[in-house]
């Protein structure tokens, strides 16, 4: 792989940036964003990484505010814009270049209308949707170690502040993945729809939980608590999970431990340039199971925005519109 475009430069554009700089294979990343140039941010980031000298390593980056100026054809179009942008900005992109590989950062959308018409674009083309999570290596890791275990039959999820929904996406996704299940429904319990705490007027987000089910009766219940900072996540092999029957636990910020064996390990979340690196490099190993294809995510994408939809209108009695971030 050699040119990368990168559509969108914001916090996860620039990120994205910094990854892709991490690999010598690439000669060139493009980066178009209409508002932003994220070239300070991107030099601030690679600072963390003392094995890579910005002032050359730079010259990689090309940098254009007009879509026509970009470049015909890339190994790999990343569109990393915000998700009210996102659509309108992967057709346009579609009409102007060819990609041999299409990355689309999650939330895909925040209406079912516009999922099918992502649908209809996607078809032909190679796209994957960056729920990275299963490149992290507490999550493959777990995944070995939880071979010796019976079926899992619910998992209870302590979110922390981070946000509900938005988050969901990627949850829903390790999990699906973790435990090769299809999620098959969701719903949210005392749901209440608040502004985004992380963006701007028009992002909303919701606080309570989020009830999912998956293939095998594998039950997931997902609780923001803004009490505590942890992310953790407690599997049992039994239908009504609780402390006592956990039987896994698996803490994002400090590592997982098996109460079965007894066995913990400290692994816990790497930075996300070194997930952009493990990402795009996996891209090119045929079938390679790690990859979250569009096809994939769809599914999962097109249940939760129904569980959202359905919320919204009991809460303000009407779906309206609304954006996730």
């Amino acid at each position: 792989m050699s040119k990368v475009l990168v559509a969108g430069c914001g916090n996860f554009g620039a990120w994205w940036v910094v990854g892709l700089l991490r690999d010598a294979s690439i000669d060139l990343i493009h980066i178009y964003d209409p508002f932003f140039d994220a070239t300070s941010i991107i030099e601030s980031r690679l600072a963390c990484f003392p094995e890579i000298h910005s002032s050359s390593i730079l010259s990689k980056v090309k940098y254009t505010n007009t879509l026509q100026k970009l470049d015909k054809s890339y190994d790999l179009a990343i569109i990393s814009s915000c998700s009210a942008a996102r659509f309108n900005l992967f057709s346009e992109l579609l009409d102007l270049i060819d990609s041999v590989y299409w990355v689309l950062e999650k939330v895909l959308t925040s209406s079912l209308i516009e999922l099918a018409a992502f649908k209809k674009l996607c078809k032909g083309q190679r796209v994957f949707v960056n729920h990275s999570r299963r490149f992290q290596p507490i999550w493959l890791e777990a995944r070995q170690a939880m071979d010796h275990l019976g079926p899992i039959k619910s998992i209870r999820q302590e979110l922390g502040p981070w946000e509900l929904a938005s988050n969901s996406f990627h949850f829903v996704d390790i999990i699906s993945w973790l435990l090769d299940a299809r999620l098959i429904s969701a719903t949210v319990i005392n749901g209440k729809w608040r502004n985004s705490s992380i963006r701007s007027a028009g992002y909303f987000d919701l606080d309570g939980s989020l009830q999912l089910t998956y293939e095998n009766s594998i039950f997931h219940v997902i609780t923001r608590d803004t009490s505590s900072s942890a992310n953790k996540f407690f599997f049992s092999t039994n239908k009504n999970e609780s402390d006592s029957t956990c039987q896994f636990l698996i803490d994002e910020l400090s590592g997982f431990s098996d109460l079965v064996t007894g066995a913990t390990s400290k692994i816990t979340l790497e930075d996300w340039s070194s997930l952009v690196l493990s990402f795009t490099q996996a891209l090119f190993i045929s079938g390679n199971s790690l990859l979250p294809s569009f096809e994939c995510v769809y599914s999962n994408t097109e249940i939760l925005l129904r569980s959202f939809r359905r919320s919204w209108s009991m809460q303000f009695g009407s779906e309206g519109g609304f954006y996730l971030s």
